[in-house]
């Protein structure tokens, strides 16, 4: 994971920074932090919500690595031809792979971390005292939970390390 943060900058030049792929990135890292940081409100109201929190939370990690893997797949298909030359040139797979999985990782990232933000402001606008028009109302952080959404970012975007990652060789492996 500090592959991302102290890898080869140079090697961001290999990879397309916009795209499809960069975009759908983008956007469901965020959509899906932001829906965790609400699973992860609703794990800690009540003890009848709680399963219901932690199932919410294991279906948006999937959906996470599901949609994060089938992007770079896109973005690794889509770039064939510079793949090839790069080989040609005498690049490792390592070397490629590494520049994809280094720039998911941080579109990943910076979707995290706008979702989880997001996530958080939309907590602070619900009421916290009962209310009969609202089954909303309570569904919040107290104390040191407020810095567990935090944590949701990290996660999400080490998720994506690693399956961009696999997916990255994977991919490698079946081309010519």
């Amino acid at each position: 994971m500090l592959a991302v943060f102290f890898g080869d900058a140079a090697s961001d030049r290999v990879v397309p920074s916009a795209g499809r792929a960069a975009r759908l990135t983008i956007f469901v890292s965020a959509a899906m932090a932001f829906l965790a940081v609400f699973a992860l409100a609703l794990s800690l109201a009540a003890e009848r919500l709680r399963m219901m929190g932690y199932l919410a939370l294991a279906l948006i990690f999937a959906a996470t690595v599901a949609m994060v893997s089938l992007a770079a797949q896109a973005a690794l298909a889509a770039n064939v031809q510079v793949i090839r030359v790069l080989r040609l040139v005498g690049a490792r797979d390592a070397y490629i792979a590494g520049a994809f999985v280094r720039r998911f990782a941080l579109y990943s990232l910076v979707g995290d971390g706008c979702g989880a933000a997001l996530g958080i402001g939309a907590l602070l606008v619900f009421p916290n005292q009962a209310s009969a028009q609202s089954f909303m109302v309570g569904l919040s952080f107290s104390g040191l939970e407020w810095l567990l959404p935090l944590i949701i970012p990290v996660m999400i975007a080490f998720v994506s390390f690693q399956v961009t990652k696999a997916a990255a060789f994977r991919t490698l492996r079946g081309m010519p």
